[in-house]
């Protein structure tokens, strides 16, 4: 059961953000990516995860929601 102090403790290697309410009011901008096949196996694993991660509003949904998304991609391939 992990509280906002430990979260701030945590690094991300991929510089994602992890917003617990509904809005961070930052701008989204999506463009296409890149044509070059990426060398790391790990972004598309992380990229999976990122497009079917629902909204979590604590972080106790946030870790279930991730245990969830991974236990189903582990069925998966």
């Amino acid at each position: 059961m992990w509280n906002v102090t430990d979260w701030q403790k945590v690094v991300l290697s991929d510089e994602s953000r992890l917003v617990l309410g509904t809005d961070d009011n930052r701008v989204r901008v999506w463009r296409r990516p890149a044509r070059s096949p990426d060398l790391s196996p790990v972004e598309p694993v992380w990229d999976q995860l990122k497009r079917q991660m629902p909204s979590c509003h604590s972080v106790h949904d946030l870790e279930l929601a991730v245990q969830e998304l991974w236990a189903h991609l582990l069925r998966t391939t």
